[in-house]
């Protein structure tokens, strides 16, 4: 089996796959520094008092992947702040924007749940607009849970955006169809790397060529 490394950055977007041209994936801006993908895997262990601490192979449990995506953004466009902040919206008067956090306790309607792409920049050519991309993460419904700090100070030393990252976590969610009604294999719905179209899903992406 030959060995695989994977280095250099990504790109990250957020939105609908399922319509045509990828139209309905959004880029959720350029980043600066190192994107993590957590696959937080749950392992429940049995033991019994008269073997000690010692877990017990015949009473391991899955209890199923949490995973987690953290991301260090730095691009702060006002569309793409939005859509990392869940329940947000954009007031528009006299040709001026206003991005308010909205208040008080509201559910969260699942199509405002979308899908994260994370696809390496050297994989954007694999496929149609990289939906093959063998190194991509997806994770089919996905939410932000930490929005990350918005930082203001001086530029100093050599790379003026260096510290200015908002380290952003967005949290892989359960559910059972894609944002078109498509049923996704139950295999597949707390994320997967590669290419949807492995597990059957007819997905798409966006030209992604302007942001490289």
């Amino acid at each position: 089996m030959s060995e695989i490394y994977k280095l250099g950055p990504a790109l990250v977007l957020y939105g609908n796959p399922t319509i045509a041209a990828g139209a309905g994936m959004e880029f959720l801006g350029h980043v600066r520094g190192e994107i993590t993908i957590n696959p937080n895997i749950n392992i429940s262990f049995g033991r019994v008092d008269a073997r000690g601490m010692l877990p017990m192979a015949s009473a391991v449990y899955n209890s199923g992947s949490a995973p987690v995506a953290n991301v260090p953004f730095v691009d702060e466009e006002i569309n793409r702040l939005k859509a990392l902040l869940p329940g947000s919206s954009i007031i528009t008067a006299g040709g001026l924007d206003a991005l308010t956090f909205g208040a008080g306790v509201k559910r969260i309607d699942i199509t405002e749940i979308k899908t994260l792409c994370i696809i390496p920049v050297d994989e954007i050519a694999e496929g149609t607009n990289g939906i093959d991309a063998p190194m991509a993460w997806w994770f089919p419904r996905a939410i932000t849970t930490q929005f990350g700090a918005i930082r203001f100070s001086l530029p100093e030393g050599d790379d003026s955006l260096n510290n200015k990252t908002r380290d952003t976590q967005i949290a892989s969610l359960y559910h059972p169809t894609d944002m078109g009604g498509g049923a996704v294999p139950a295999a597949a719905r707390a994320g997967f790397r590669g290419s949807p179209t492995a597990v059957g899903l007819t997905w798409l992406l966006p030209d992604l060529s302007a942001f490289v």
